[in-house]
């Protein structure tokens, strides 16, 4: 029977994973280094990769097993070539801790979750920005995409998971509509209720029981613990949009805001 020495890292262990091809095992640390051993055995595959001196948060492996991507306590996405050993792109556009990575199945893009509260996605070959999906009210802890990689699921300290539609929200990023039913499509979340349109126009304004459980697209779906629905498929013609409280108050009749089934 084969034995192995003990796997040594550089602090509390914050996240594992074996490589797609099987080839290496790989754990991130709270020294912000990602260590990496040949599968089956106890052999470092390469020198630790330094990423910072905060913490690597959550690390995951490239389809194609040849890049890593790391999200770490300095608020950085970071991705890696595992052979040469330096990082292909520095990523700091969250403003808190990124708490969960993930590569879609093509390899084309990165999604990550942070404490900032937002989902963000990322071109793999360049590093750019690609979509910030908002409308969670509290850290994304974790994050995933679909296997055939066109949704994205993340999940909240705020006690939602939330199913995004990518299709959805490059069609919304890129498209901008005159229609006010419309632009719900586009619409954004202020802290004081009201959403929002694409020109800063003030749409509808919510209750507070109601602002943190609306599936707006590119949301496709939420899970959680009070989740409802905004009703304005009959309300053509009859919705007031307004800048007064009073008057989206009195347009609620007509765009009723309900539980979900």
């Amino acid at each position: 029977m084969a034995t192995f020495g003990l796997l040594h890292c550089y602090g509390a262990v914050m996240t594992v994973a074996f490589s797609p091809d099987g080839r290496l095992l790989a754990a991130a640390d709270f020294g912000g280094r990602a260590n990496f051993w040949w599968s089956g055995t106890d052999q470092q595959a390469r020198t630790p990769l330094q990423a910072n001196d905060k913490g690597i948060h959550d690390m995951v492996f490239s389809p194609d097993s040849t890049r890593v991507v790391t999200g770490g306590f300095d608020n950085a996405v970071r991705i890696w070539d595992i052979a040469d050993g330096f990082p292909v792109f520095v990523i700091s556009q969250h403003f808190d801790i990124v708490c969960s990575v993930g590569y879609s199945p093509d390899g084309r893009y990165i999604v990550s979750g942070s404490d900032d509260m937002t989902v963000r996605l990322w071109n793999s070959e360049t590093g750019d920005a690609v979509l910030t999906l908002n409308g969670h009210g509290d850290t994304v802890e974790t994050v995933a995409f679909a296997p055939d990689g066109r949704s994205i699921v993340s999940g909240s300290s705020d006690a939602t998971i939330r199913v995004w539609d990518i299709e959805a929200a490059l069609t919304i990023a890129s498209e901008v509509s005159h229609d006010p039913l419309a632009r719900l499509g586009s619409a954004t979340l202020t802290h004081d209720g009201w959403l929002v349109g694409s020109y800063g126009e003030l749409l509808l304004w919510l209750p507070p029981k109601y602002r943190g459980y609306i599936p707006l697209p590119p949301c496709s779906m939420i899970i959680g613990s009070y989740p409802v629905q905004l009703q304005v498929d009959e309300a053509i013609g009859g919705l007031h949009w307004g800048d007064e409280w009073a008057q989206c108050w009195r347009g609620a009749a007509h765009a009723a805001v309900q539980p979900s089934p």
